[in-house]
């Protein structure tokens, strides 16, 4: 089942590129709520196995398969980009190489970033829609949850600890 959801996340990525490509809003939204159920799926599945007192060899990963640490500084970076702007944690660089270096430095690929940058881009307040009717999987509502409460010093230095920048 893991590698059935591994495989249709690979190809609704690539669709999700190719309607980027073509300026595709619709289809841009329609493959980004599928890959957050699909997220939503394999996390469900991987708690799953935690909790599964069957020994299991390991299956294959994807390469936007994350462990916890890594969804966890991902969601506050986003969220960082999203709420106060890239400019926040990267003042001299444009918002494409800000995100690039920012994924590069989590461990995460660039398109997992930006994906998640738009989605809370679609609740919240910036001049970009992101996701604007997309339902956020509970980890990341949490994380927003979590953030929205904090100050905007508190959470550009929480983010800024995370990417090893200097405060």
């Amino acid at each position: 089942m893991n590698d059935l959801l591994l495989n249709l996340k690979e190809k609704i990525i690539e669709g999700h590129e190719e309607a980027i490509l073509n300026n595709e809003q619709h289809s841009k939204r329609n493959f980004l709520d599928l890959l957050l159920f699909i997220e939503a799926e394999l996390y469900k599945k991987s708690e799953e196995s935690k909790t599964d007192p069957v020994d299991k060899t390991k299956e294959k990963r994807s390469r936007n398969s994350y462990d916890e640490s890594t969804r966890k500084n991902m969601y506050l970076v986003t969220f960082c980009f999203s709420y106060f702007g890239h400019k926040s944690l990267y003042p001299r660089l444009n918002q494409k190489k800000a995100m690039l270096a920012a994924a590069e430095a989590i461990g995460v690929d660039f398109s997992s970033f930006k994906n998640y940058r738009d989605l809370f881009d679609g609740h919240n307040n910036n001049h970009r829609k992101g996701w604007h009717n997309s339902k956020m999987p509970p980890l990341v509502q949490e994380a927003k949850e979590k953030y929205e409460n904090l100050s905007e010093k508190e959470v550009i230095e929480m983010a800024k600890e995370v990417l090893q920048l200097p405060s």
